[in-house]
């Protein structure tokens, strides 16, 4: 690659991460007024009470206008731990770097697919902003992290594309099953991966993508779109800075020999926030976390992937594409399966879920906890839900404890009953 001063300012002034100022999403704030009873803070204000969702922190944002969506929010500021819903950080990371690539390409510059990895290294490396020179760097023991676009961009036709998107996604969902272990791995392209980790909330999938992408880019992407600010007070976070399943040594990425998965950087999972964290002792006193967030950002991802405002609607399409759908072969979450058990009609549904149980994890967590995300068409309604926060619960007048998915669903069955 020998590309002019000239030609690497071009490119540099394309990319996301080189955008000045960043494009930070805005913090959502309720819209309407609760004293007012056709409003949506007045129809979810019964909701918002009830003692057995008053702990809980939620929103729901209602797209019956999307251009203009009513919010409500419920504790958006707390903190808590994200479990397998911040997997929805690695899924805008990767859109987000497909969109980078296909930016650069445009641009006519490099004359051979096995140049994008060097130029994007170099072009991060060069940046003055510490949180994103690091992605091209490598670590104390010369481990690179940057992400790699010869093997997660297919730049063979016009148009940049994840490897293995030739194939119809829907004629090989079926197939495509939770992986135990790594020995799969290898048989499945980006695309497919992407989809596991997303709709089937596979953890050794989201090693491998998470592998490829690298931890330094994804929490730069969340840092640009202001989904990570380190100030408790405005609430805003959705820091995932870790992986799922770390990768077993000398893993290829197909079939055998190189090139091979990346083990993680010693510096890359070093973020860790305080949460609101029952689920390791049973107590709401601060925990330390790499997957920390918040109602406020979360919502703000949501409204801005249905709006198609992050970056673009080809960036939305992709990360829509790999959640959840509400098919009988993806696992939605306890949102979507409240809804399904009562509204008659459905259309669109993308769902992220996670649940975090205390059984066999080796880390003596007392509590199970549940953080989910949904966008639901059903019954005509169009509408977001994210809750964080679902706990088991014990139902007043009952000794039994029910667990954080049926508190979800409970709670989802509440909202969209009382949404007009």
């Amino acid at each position: 690659m020998a590309l002019t001063e000239a030609q690497l300012k071009t490119i540099t002034g394309k990319l996301f991460l080189f955008k000045d100022p960043p494009p930070a999403l805005p913090r959502p704030v309720n819209t309407d007024d609760e004293n007012d009873p056709k409003h949506l803070a007045a129809l979810m204000k019964p909701v918002a009470t009830n003692a057995r969702f008053k702990d809980i922190s939620f929103s729901v944002v209602d797209f019956a206008n999307p251009v203009k969506p009513r919010v409500f929010l419920h504790k958006d500021d707390i903190f808590w731990r994200m479990g397998s819903s911040g997997k929805i950080a690695a899924l805008l990371a990767a859109a987000q770097l497909r969109d980078d690539v296909q930016k650069v390409k445009e641009t006519g510059f490099l004359t051979k697919d096995t140049e994008y990895d060097d130029l994007f290294s170099t072009i991060w490396r060069r940046s003055k902003d510490p949180h994103v020179s690091v992605i091209g760097r490598k670590d104390r023991a010369g481990k690179e992290g940057a992400p790699r676009v010869s093997t997660t961009i297919d730049l063979s036709k016009s148009k940049a594309e994840f490897m293995g998107a030739d194939v119809d996604l829907n004629s090989v969902r079926s197939a495509l099953v939770k992986n135990k272990n790594w020995s799969n791995i290898p048989n499945l392209s980006f695309r497919d991966r992407l989809w596991l980790m997303g709709s089937k909330s596979d953890n050794v999938a989201s090693g491998s993508c998470i592998s490829e992408i690298g931890l330094a880019y994804m929490k730069a992407v969340q840092r640009a779109y202001g989904l990570w600010i380190d100030d408790a007070k405005k609430g805003m976070r959705m820091l995932v800075a870790s992986h799922y399943s770390e990768v077993p040594p000398r893993t290829p990425v197909k079939g055998t020999g190189p090139p091979m998965y990346r083990q993680f950087r010693s510096s890359d999972d070093e973020s860790h926030l305080g949460v609101k964290d029952e689920y390791i002792d049973g107590k709401n006193d601060l925990h330390l976390t790499s997957q920390s967030g918040s109602v406020a950002a979360i919502t703000a991802f949501m409204i801005a992937l249905i709006q198609d405002k992050l970056v673009n609607k080809d960036v939305c399409d992709a990360i829509k594409s790999f959640m959840a759908d509400g098919g009988f072969d993806t696992l939605p979450g306890s949102l979507v399966h409240g809804v399904q058990a009562i509204a008659t009609t459905f259309g669109k549904i993308h769902s992220k879920g996670g649940a975090l149980n205390p059984e066999g994890n080796g880390r003596g967590a007392k509590r199970a906890l549940r953080c989910d995300l949904a966008y639901i068409e059903a019954d005509g309604k169009k509408y977001a839900i994210v809750a964080q926060g679902l706990l088991p619960f014990k139902v007043a007048g009952s000794s039994v404890e029910v667990e954080p998915d049926e508190q979800g669903e409970e709670l989802a069955k509440a909202i969209h009953t009382a949404l007009p």
